[in-house]
């Protein structure tokens, strides 16, 4: 009996450490991928489309520019939408739900993610004014696959699978 045990808690601890490790490796591998340049840009993302799209350095800074621009001008729209679905999720805590409140909410917040998709878009065309037409290509692919998946890396709810 006390041998099943210890077999069991070595077992355990094992998954355990082996659980710590590989935790500890993803996010030192992650941490590395995202680290900051000197103008604070992710060296991973702009390293990332030189290679891939095949830019000049001249590219790869026009590019960065734009990137930079964009998130100046969304920073406002996101900071708008956390803002507007904190206020939804407490109007849907309360006792007494008024749901022209979350209504107008709602139509708010569909209103800041248009604002947040038309920033997105305005972007990529302005990167792609500086780009070859094969590099046009390749960005193009990039899109096609970057927004066939799911926000976040989620698989879509189904109503089959419970909470």
């Amino acid at each position: 009996m006390k041998k099943k045990l210890l077999l069991v808690l070595l077992a355990v601890s094992l998954a355990f450490n082996l659980a710590v490790l590989i935790t500890f490796g993803h996010h030192s591998m992650m941490r590395r991928s995202f680290e900051k340049g000197p103008e604070g840009a992710s060296v991973f993302f702009k390293d990332k489309f030189k290679k891939t799209l095949g830019l000049s350095d001249q590219q790869a800074e026009l590019m960065e520019k734009e990137r930079s621009e964009m998130k100046k001008a969304m920073q406002p729209l996101r900071d708008g939408l956390q803002k507007k679905r904190e206020e939804l999720f407490a109007l849907i805590d309360e006792e007494n739900v008024d749901n022209a409140k979350v209504d107008k909410l709602i139509g708010e917040i569909s209103s800041l993610q248009a604002d947040i998709e038309r920033e997105v878009v305005k972007h990529s065309i302005g990167i792609r004014k500086n780009m070859t037409p094969e590099q046009r290509v390749k960005f193009n692919e990039f899109l096609k696959k970057h927004f066939k998946k799911p926000p976040h890396g989620d698989q879509p709810m189904r109503e089959d699978k419970s909470f």
